[in-house]
């Protein structure tokens, strides 16, 4: 409301001038034609327009001084949302992501891989939902029997006992996913093992739409803390570095092996 009467007020001074200046010089020329004037008021009014022409044109350089401070200001609020952000906005805690019944609420598609996925196994209930629901889940977690799991244990933040028994617990609960009856309509559920040793783990919503996102755990080395950085990429926002990260998700799945359960 106050933006509306501000450019009514702005308008009326821009154009007021302009037609005072046109209705004097009409009426000194009517009245030139009826009577003769003086040449002291033909001076008169030859002043009075040309300070109307004069106010006029202050009017308008002023709003196009004005235009161009509210687009330089527009600018460079634009330029602050588009630049490098500081580390508050590019790395996030898991918490501060919205909780994962709302941020799958509609996917079709749910890609994860990390170490064990126990966190995300452990929401096998929120996992039965979306498989009802059509939904289709790969994972990939480390083969709990790889020889690759000793060496892990210079970069853990636990030991690889500890790790393996994660592993195992989460693949319980893709057991029991698997187990369950399939339903007309419904997705499906794939596991796979790899032998590789991550430093991140992933979570790939319909990874192959637009509205794909994907969010990155990274696993700095000896990590002893839960609150681990986190990061999330769009295929609209961040084209370059999604499409990347995509195509090391597909990767990892094509690498892996089958799990049988």
């Amino acid at each position: 409301m106050k933006e509306k009467i501000e450019n009514t007020v702005w308008l009326l001074l821009e154009n007021v001038p302009a037609v005072l200046t046109v209705a004097f010089a009409a009426y000194v020329l009517l009245r030139s034609q009826s009577q003769t004037l003086s040449q002291l008021e033909v001076t008169l009014w030859i002043l009075t327009i040309l300070g109307l022409l004069a106010t006029s044109e202050l009017v308008e350089r002023f709003r196009r001084l004005r235009r161009i401070e509210t687009l330089a200001r527009a600018t460079f609020d634009a330029v602050k949302q588009i630049s490098t952000p500081g580390e508050a906005k590019i790395l996030k805690d898991r918490v501060a992501f919205e909780p994962l019944e709302k941020y799958a609420a509609e996917a079709k598609d749910i890609f994860a891989a990390g170490r064990s996925l126990v966190t995300l196994a452990g929401s096998r209930e929120l996992l039965k939902e979306r498989i009802e629901r059509g939904c289709n889940l790969r994972f990939v977690v480390v083969d709990p029997n790889s020889p690759a799991n000793q060496g892990m244990q210079t970069s853990l933040d636990t030991s690889v006992e500890a790790l393996i028994a994660d592993i195992m617990s989460a693949l319980r609960h893709f057991q029991y996913l698997k187990s369950l009856p399939t339903v007309p309509g419904g997705g499906t559920i794939e596991v796979r093992l790899s032998d590789c040793i991550p430093t991140l783990s992933l979570l790939m919503i319909d990874g192959a739409q637009r509205h794909g996102k994907i969010t990155v755990e990274l696993l700095p080395y000896k990590c002893y803390t839960r609150a681990r950085p986190h990061f999330e990429l769009t295929a609209e926002r961040d084209p370059h570095w999604y499409n990347v990260f995509r195509e090391t998700c597909e990767k990892l799945w094509e690498e892996s092996k089958l799990w049988q359960g």
